[in-house]
C-alpha cells in the first residue's frame, strides 16, 4: 500500500479536528461527530508509519476522545464508574488476551512457512488495543447519551451524515470507485470485488463496497424513525430525505443489505415498538448460538446458500464459499477450542507442503473465534448482544411515544449489525460508540421522566388559596383557588 502525503497528514492532524469539535460542541456531540467524521473521510487500512504501527482510523480517533473527554467532561465521568456498566465484562477479554498468549508460544510449521509464537510484544499490544476498542468507545456512549435529547441528536447526526455522503456516493457511481485513489494515492480493495448487478458499487472512503452499503443502512433506518416521529431536520423534508436515502441504499448494491431493508424497514415505518423490540431480540438470539450450532453442524448451509440462487447465482455461490472458508477455519478452532490459536495469521488455514493459504475469511465471528476461542468470541461480544436484549426491559416503561419509536428503531439497527457480523467484519468504532448509547439511553430517559414527574408533583403540592372580593359582594369573600406554576425542578 503506497499511500501519498495526505493518508498521514489528514490522519495524524485529526485529533486538532476532534479537539476543535471538543471546544465547540458538548461532549456527546463531540464524539460523535469525531467518530462519524473519521470513518467516513479517514484513509481505510492505513497506519501511521510511526511505532506503535497500529493508530488507525478505528484506533486513534477513540483514543483521542477517551483523553478529552477526561479534559471537557469530568462531571460525566464522576456519574459513571467504568468498571460497574455492562463493559466491565469487556475486562474478561484481558484474561483471554492472556490464556491465548500462554496457549500460543509455539511457532507454525507449514512446509517452508514458519508462524512465529505470540510473544509479550503481541500481548501488550493486543490489551492496549482492546482498551481502545472496544472498552472506551462502547464506554463513552453509554456515559454520554443519557437524555431524551441526545437520542434525538444521535438520530439527527446520523441522518445529516448518510445525506451528507451522498454525493460522494453518487460521484462514484456516476464515475469510478476512485475517490480514495484519488485522494490518497492507494486503492483500498481490489476493482474486482467492486463489480456488483451488471455494474460497480461505490467504496468512496472505506474499505469496501460492503461496510459502506452497512453504514448507508444503519442511517437509513434512523431517518426512517425520524419521519415517522415527525422530527424535524432544519429545511429538509424529513419524507423526501426517506425516500432520497433509500434510492441510495439500493443503488450501494449491496444484497444482503437490500435484504435486511427489505425486513427492517417495514417494522420501522408501520410497527409497534414491541414488534420491533421482538425482532431485534430473534436477531440477537441467533448471532448468539450460531457458533454453536454451526459447530454441531446444524445449520444446512447449501440450503441456505440455495434460496439465494433464484435472486443471484452469484450471490449464492458467494455465500457458500463464504460458508465453506468457514468451516475449514471452524475445523481448525476444534483444536483449541476454547483459547483459540492467537492472531498474525496463526488462525488461518495453510497448505501443509507449500505453505499457502487456503482460508479466506469474512465474518467477524469466525475471526474472533478461530483467534480467541469461544471464550474470547462470547467475552468480546456478549456485553453488545446484552445491551440489545436488555432494552425493552427499560422501553416499554419509557411514556413518550417518541422515544419509544426511536430507541426501537436504534435497538434493531444494533441487533442487524451484530447479526451481520456473522457473514461480515466490519464493526467500527462508530458502530460501538451507538451500542454504548443504547446501553444508557432507556434507563436515562426513564430517569429523567422521573424527574420531570417529581417536578409537576410538586408543583401540585404548592397550591394556595388566593382571596379577592367578589365584584358583586361588599360584605363577603369568596375564597378562589389558584395553582402557582412551578418554575423550576
Amino acid at each position: 500500500m503506497h499511500a501519498n502525503f495526505l493518508a498521514p497528514l489528514f490522519l495524524g492532524t485529526f485529533p486538532l479536528v476532534m479537539l476543535g469539535l471538543f471546544l465547540a460542541y458538548r461532549p456527546a456531540v463531540a464524539v460523535m461527530v469525531s467518530l462519524l467524521a473519521a470513518e467516513m473521510f479517514l484513509p481505510p487500512l492505513y497506519a501511521l508509519p510511526i511505532s506503535p504501527s497500529w493508530l488507525t482510523k478505528w484506533t486513534l480517533p477513540p483514543l483521542v476522545a477517551g483523553i478529552l473527554v477526561v479534559i471537557f467532561g469530568r462531571s460525566h465521568l464522576r456519574r459513571s464508574h467504568p468498571l460497574r456498566g455492562v463493559e466491565g465484562i469487556f475486562l474478561l477479554s484481558i484474561v483471554v488476551a492472556f490464556m491465548t498468549f500462554l496457549t500460543n508460544r509455539d511457532p507454525l510449521h507449514y512446509g517452508r512457512v514458519v508462524l512465529p509464537g505470540e510473544d509479550l510484544k503481541d500481548l501488550l499490544g493486543e490489551v492496549v488495543q482492546f482498551f481502545v476498542i472496544p472498552w472506551t468507545a462502547f464506554f463513552l456512549g453509554r456515559i454520554l447519551f443519557k437524555t431524551s435529547r441526545d437520542l434525538k441528536s444521535l438520530t439527527r447526526l446520523l441522518a445529516i451524515s448518510v445525506l451528507i455522503y451522498s454525493a460522494l456516493i453518487l460521484i462514484e457511481i456516476r464515475t469510478l470507485p476512485d475517490l480514495n485513489q484519488l485522494v490518497y494515492g492507494y486503492q483500498a480493495s481490489r476493482f474486482d470485488m467492486t463489480l456488483r448487478w451488471g455494474g460497480y458499487r461505490p467504496t468512496v472512503f472505506f474499505k469496501d463496497g460492503l461496510p459502506l452499503a452497512s453504514f448507508v443502512l444503519t442511517c437509513t433506518l434512523m431517518i426512517l424513525a425520524m419521519a415517522r416521529v415527525h422530527m424535524r431536520l432544519a429545511h429538509v423534508s424529513i419524507k423526501a430525505a426517506s425516500f432520497y436515502v433509500l434510492v441510495v441504499l439500493v443503488i450501494c448494491k449491496s444484497t444482503g443489505v437490500v435484504l435486511y431493508a427489505l425486513l427492517i424497514v417495514p417494522l420501522i415505518c408501520l410497527a409497534a415498538p414491541r414488534r420491533i423490540l421482538m425482532v431485534a431480540s430473534s436477531f440477537v438470539l441467533c448471532f448468539l448460538i450460531y457458533p454453536v450450532l454451526r459447530f454441531s453442524d446444524v445449520i444446512p448451509v447449501k440450503s441456505i446458500a440455495d434460496l439465494f440462487a433464484g435472486l443471484s447465482r452469484a450471490r449464492a455461490d458467494s455465500l457458500l464459499y463464504r460458508f465453506n472458508m468457514e468451516q475449514l477455519m471452524m475445523d481448525l478452532t476444534k483444536h483449541r477450542l476454547w483459547w483459540g490459536w492467537g492472531g498474525w495469521g496463526r488462525n488461518l488455514v495453510y497448505d501443509s507442503y507449500s505453505g499457502r493459504q487456503i482460508s479466506i475469511p469474512d465474518g467477524a465471528v469466525i475471526i474472533t473465534l478461530s483467534a480467541h476461542g469461544m471464550v474470547g468470541l462470547f467475552s468480546y461480544y456478549f456485553p453488545f448482544a446484552y445491551t440489545v436484549l436488555r432494552a425493552p426491559k427499560f422501553i416499554r416503561r419509557i411514556k413518550s411515544r417518541s422515544d419509544r419509536l426511536l430507541l426501537s428503531a436504534l435497538t434493531v439497527n444494533c441487533a442487524v449489525i451484530l447479526f451481520d457480523l456473522i457473514v461480515n467484519s466490519a464493526f467500527p468504532p462508530i458502530y460501538m460508540l451507538i451500542f454504548g448509547a443504547l446501553c444508557g439511553l432507556p434507563a436515562g430517559i426513564l430517569k429523567e421522566e422521573a424527574t420531570q414527574a417529581i417536578a409537576v408533583t410538586r408543583g401540585d403540592a404548592g397550591l394556595a388559596v388566593e382571596y379577592e372580593p367578589a365584584p358583586d359582594e361588599a360584605a363577603h369573600r369568596k375564597p378562589r383557588v389558584g395553582v402557582r406554576v412551578p418554575t423550576g425542578g
